[in-house]
């Protein structure tokens, strides 16, 4: 059996079962969904009480500008309840206005209390509203969120996918494989190449969505192809080497999901880097998904996907690294069984 044996070979497995199959390419699409849902809940906004006993034209002035600034929803305020509705969280903070002066009363933490003073400053200052989101730092943005998300549902699925390697050590086909004229480097080779088609797929079914209903990551079209090279490349050797390392198959498919959600976490899938903790920005750099993360900051930013030199090399020590110690798996593998 050659390597486009093998890749045939494994065709037909996927496409006996329909519906997973099916399931398989629909799932992307829900990935980029789950992005974008993430992405605007994870967008800032205050409920605020305003109380203004004596109004003059400058704190209605503001008032009205608070309640056109998309994020903040403002509301009259009783100086009776002030104290228990912040308590309470009715309120992130309550603004009160005196002779063309005001105080922000607040139990969040003081970086936001800042934020809401600066926002009434300039409200002082002109009455336009603003972009709240930029006042609060570094924030992942859609494009970096949904990037992570599908490289998180990738690794996952490819794991899935690479089950066949550890199917076949059990039921002996790989022994019986090694026996032919293919090589084990042929049958995992085989595999790889299934792996990264379907992977790829996927990938391009996710970035197609992203293009079709024109979401705004500023990311071109081109460069997030680009980039599937790498993601692909990536989940395939990840999950290769999941296969390689366990012989059952439900052992593979639960440490790949917990090791790829450990890998979010601690790569800015959910945070941004830059609020993680010093140290916990540190271990960060054992993440794959945080180097992607970086490259995608850059694109939207308005690079191309090769100007990230640095990140495309770690990532291609990662993909490397994992083939190797793939390779070395089948190999002790191959080595027990002869």
């Amino acid at each position: 059996m050659t390597i486009l044996n093998i890749l045939q070979s494994n065709f037909k497995r996927k496409l006996a079962n329909k519906t997973h199959f099916t399931i398989m390419l629909v799932l992307p699409i829900l990935v980029v969904v789950l992005g974008i849902a993430a992405n605007i809940a994870s967008r800032p906004s205050f409920t605020i009480g305003v109380l203004n006993p004596v109004p003059t034209v400058k704190s209605e002035q503001i008032i009205d500008t608070l309640k056109l600034t998309s994020g903040i929803e403002v509301e009259n305020a009783s100086p009776l309840t002030m104290k228990t509705d912040i308590i309470t969280g009715r309120y992130s903070a309550i603004i009160e206005f005196s002779n063309e002066t005001f105080h922000i009363s607040s139990i969040k933490d003081q970086q936001t209390t800042d934020i809401l003073s600066v926002i009434v400053e300039k409200y002082f200052e002109s009455p336009t509203p603003i972009d709240i989101k930029p006042l609060f730092g570094s924030s992942l943005g859609m494009a970096q969120r949904i990037s992570a998300f599908v490289v998180l549902f990738l690794m996952i699925s490819a794991a899935i996918n690479a089950s066949f390697i550890t199917k076949d050590k059990r039921s002996g086909t790989l022994r019986r494989i090694q026996l032919s004229p293919c090589t084990a480097t042929s049958y995992v080779a085989g595999n790889v190449l299934f792996n990264s088609v379907i992977t790829y797929f996927q990938y391009f079914i996710a970035v197609s969505v992203i293009e079709l209903f024109r979401l705004n990551t500023g990311i071109s079209y081109g460069n997030f192809l680009f980039m599937g090279i790498w993601v692909t490349l990536f989940a395939a050797a990840f999950s290769t080497c999941m296969a390689s390392l366990f012989h059952e198959e439900m052992q593979v498919n639960l440490f790949s999901a917990c090791i790829a959600i450990m890998l979010s976490l601690i790569g800015g899938t959910f945070t941004a880097l830059e609020r993680m903790p010093p140290m916990l920005q540190r271990i960060s750099m054992i993440s794959p998904i945080r180097w992607f993360i970086d490259n995608v900051n850059a694109m939207v930013q308005g690079e191309s996907w090769f100007q990230g030199i640095r990140s495309i090399i770690i990532l291609s020590l990662f993909i490397a690294g994992l083939f190797i110690i793939a390779a070395i798996g089948n190999r002790n593998y191959a080595g027990q069984n002869h």
